[in-house]
């Protein structure tokens, strides 16, 4: 295994040169001055907001070209996605600030995402074709007053692809890349994807269609596995836009999509023929009407979830979920603004007897951003739930910004709740269902600094406390699931850090301590750290380069049923692309795992070695 200040010791070195290569005249990478909506749902500047708020741009998203989306977001300080680094078509487990799955909420262009057949309560990121993807913000800490049950440690909200401006566009490309063992000598290529789309604006209509299409045939699911396990992944989608009037939009989107995988007996560390298909079906549709000092926005989703899991022990899932959202934001004046709105939702699953449930949640936020430096923003929900009655949280977030010249200052705290109620599954469904299940709740205490050095450099740093109560958990001696009699504690440090080396380059650091008290913090590292380098090198090249460590874990050995602890491990890549015509035709090369590491993510399942992608897009308007 090669260790980790080598790899460090490279990065480091490159990072240093930064300042010494030329400027070049391409276009620049974004600098330190974006505006933030998630934590607040008002637009707001860094020096504003008393939050800590990741947000990838489109030009951001392009350095990463090559990763799944769960490979973007594990690259993200304070978040944890084990499966990324595996096989294509692993199951895929989000944790944030050493939360689980069930805390994190996705939304994809607004609308709430949940599969209420699903037991662990995660929407599956491998729906997510990195592709098609416009941009990125996550909102760690506590957002149930913003965003309701389940964003008790983060929100992750997924803004698909926008139209092109031009009547007519195609963007079409490929990726061809090599996929194989540590141990294995001879690499051969065994990921492939292709992706084709097209749209355009005339007037005030715009529209895009779109078809991705992704496969994996090199690797066995497990590590001692012969067979190789393929993996599939078909994903279609549609949107479609319109202004009737000039402060108003309307925009329909759709996206259907296919997994096939297939995975080997882990509990006998076998190889088997198990195959498991899921599809996905989406719908939302979200209109905006700006007023000369508010803004009036609506929006309504319908996802459809329909699972087979052929196995020795056949199992069927399907789940739906409707959404419906309506809220108003209004600025009373240049410092005070105040959100109101109601949000309704249902879930159902089953396939025999289908079981459901409802709930209602009105909530208002206000937003106070002083002149003099001084922030607020706190509100309140109240989750109207038709099994559990009413459920009511709030967040109270101050901060203080503070500007000597080209410097700011920024204090920050947060004291916040959230709630999370069982999945339908957890409730009624076939493997050790309780319906006594009472819903889980949090407390979170955030207090954190930052310092900001013109639009060029940004340090910060933060401290979390998280208390979890009557967590759903699984009672294997039971055989069913019960509330955990036990409180969870979490707490941690974030330190991030953001340089503009040189015009066109940027340097991201980023460094989560995390203690989880109360259970075994299964897959969640106590230590994690990533170094990220972008840069222009000219007018038509351009690179980046990465170092990310993972520390040690918890796993549990499903061979004899323990937990132990798995070795840190630390992994080094980049990417160099190549613009023939620019904005036109462009090529990449990409690698992963340079260092051809040995490491296990989850125990007795493999783990890629070297990879190498070699991708093109074209662009025609």
């Amino acid at each position: 295994m090669h260790k980790p200040w080598q790899a460090l010791g490279v990065a480091a070195y490159l990072a240093a040169c930064v300042p010494l290569m030329g400027q070049t005249d391409s276009t620049r990478i974004e600098k330190l001055d974006e505006v933030v909506v998630s934590d607040t749902r008002f637009p707001l500047r860094w020096e504003q907001s008393g939050k800590t708020v990741i947000r990838l741009s489109r030009r951001e998203l392009a350095s990463y070209r090559g990763a799944t989306m769960a490979e973007i977001l594990n690259a993200q300080t304070g978040i944890e996605i084990s499966g990324s680094r595996g096989r294509p078509g692993e199951v895929l487990g989000v944790f944030a600030r050493g939360g689980r799955g069930r805390q994190v909420l996705v939304l994809i262009d607004g609308v709430r995402v949940t599969d209420p057949s699903s037991a662990s309560q995660e929407y599956d990121l491998r729906f997510v074709q990195a592709e098609e993807v416009e941009s990125v913000e996550i909102l760690k800490g506590a957002a149930s007053t913003l965003y309701g049950t389940n964003a008790a440690t983060a929100v992750i909200n997924i803004r698909t692809r926008k139209a092109p401006k031009s009547p007519l566009a195609l963007r079409v490309g490929s990726l061809l890349g090599t996929h194989r063992a540590p141990e294995d000598p001879e690499g051969q290529f065994g990921q492939y994807q292709q992706y084709a789309r097209f749209g355009g604006t005339s007037g005030r209509l715009n529209y895009q269609a779109g078809i991705t299409h992704a496969r994996a045939t090199g690797l066995s699911s497990l590590r001692s596995g012969t067979e190789t396990d393929p993996f599939r992944n078909l994903s279609l989608s549609a949107r479609l836009g319109y202004r009737p009037w000039d402060h108003t939009r309307v925009q329909l989107t759709a996206n259907r999509t296919q997994l096939r995988t297939a995975y080997d007996d882990a509990f006998n560390g076998a190889d088997a023929d198990f195959l498991f298909l899921s599809e996905q079906t989406r719908v939302s549709l979200n209109a905006t009407r700006e007023f000369s000092k508010g803004t009036l926005e609506a929006r309504a989703g319908y996802s459809e979830f329909d699972s087979d899991n052929r196995s020795d022990f056949p199992t069927t899932f399907r789940g739906s979920n409707w959404f419906g959202e309506v809220l108003y934001k209004h600025r009373l004046n240049r410092s005070l603004s105040v959100l109101g709105g109601i949000m309704a939702s249902e879930d159902r699953a089953g396939t025999e007897d289908v079981e459901s449930f409802r709930f209602i949640d009105p909530f208002v936020n206000l937003v106070w951003a002083s002149a003099s430096g001084w922030n607020l923003n706190a509100g309140t929900r109240v989750n109207f739930h038709s099994q559990y009655g009413s459920q009511w949280v709030y967040q109270l977030n101050p901060s203080y910004a503070l500007t000597l010249g080209e410097h700011t200052f920024k204090a920050l705290a947060t004291w916040s709740t959230a709630y999370i109620t069982p999945t339908l599954n957890q409730l009624y469904g076939t493997f050790g269902a309780n319906p006594e299940l009472e819903p889980e709740t949090d407390r979170t205490l955030e207090a954190g600094l930052a310092w900001q050095f013109g639009n060029r450099m940004r340090l910060s740093v933060l401290y979390f406390d998280r208390e979890e109560e009557q967590a759903v958990i699984y009672d294997g001696a039971g055989m069913q699931y019960r509330n955990s009699p036990d409180p969870v504690e979490v707490n941690g440090v974030e330190f991030e850090a953001t340089w503009f080396a040189a015009d066109g380059w940027q340097v991201r650091a980023g460094y989560t301590y995390t203690d989880r008290q109360g259970d075994a913090a299964i897959r969640i590292p106590a230590h994690k750290f990533q170094f990220r380098l972008n840069g222009e090198i000219s007018s038509r090249w351009r690179g980046s380069l990465y170092y990310r460590y993972t520390g040690t874990r918890t796993d549990t050995d499903f061979s004899t049923f323990t937990n132990r602890e798995l070795d840190a491990f630390s992994l080094v890549g980049g990417q160099v692309g190549y613009s023939f015509l620019r904005g036109k035709l462009d090529a990449y090369l990409r690698t992963d795992n340079l260092l051809n590491t040995e490491f296990t993510e989850v125990i007795g399942y493999q783990t890629p070695g070297r990879t190498i992608l070699l991708g093109w897009s074209l662009q025609l308007d």
